[in-house]
């Protein structure tokens, strides 16, 4: 199988695939309840809508203490402390971050990253 987009596009369409192929051939049951937890999503993504890189999640959400030093460089890079709890597919819950980075985060967001020498300008 190959298959060429974006890659959300990319990801959203075999995400479909996998599950329209799981039900052709039964092998999801109605009663069989399958929880998983998804970990480690980026914090950014690029959006081609906006030429700018957005935040995945939402803005406030803490990225992991060593992916830090990029926020102003290699936004691609950085690594969301999030996680999803899932049951059969569907997200049931979420869990981020903590208030004094939403406090950052809302600061980051106000200014412009060309005046910013270093991510320790926010604090």
């Amino acid at each position: 199988m190959f298959c060429a987009d974006k890659l959300s596009t990319v990801r959203r369409v075999l995400g479909s695939l996998r599950l329209d192929v799981a039900d052709i051939q039964n092998l999801r049951k109605p009663d069989d309840y399958k929880f998983m937890i998804v970990t480690e999503f980026p914090q950014f993504e690029w959006s081609e809508e906006e030429h700018r890189f957005m935040a995945t999640h939402h803005p406030f959400t803490m990225p992991f203490e060593e992916d830090v030093q990029y926020l102003l460089t290699d936004k691609a890079r950085v690594r969301a402390q999030a996680y999803d709890v899932v049951l059969n597919g569907i997200e049931l819950g979420s869990e981020y971050t903590d208030r004094m980075f939403k406090i950052r985060c809302l600061r980051l967001s106000a200014l412009q990253t060309s005046r910013l020498k270093s991510v320790s300008d926010l604090w």
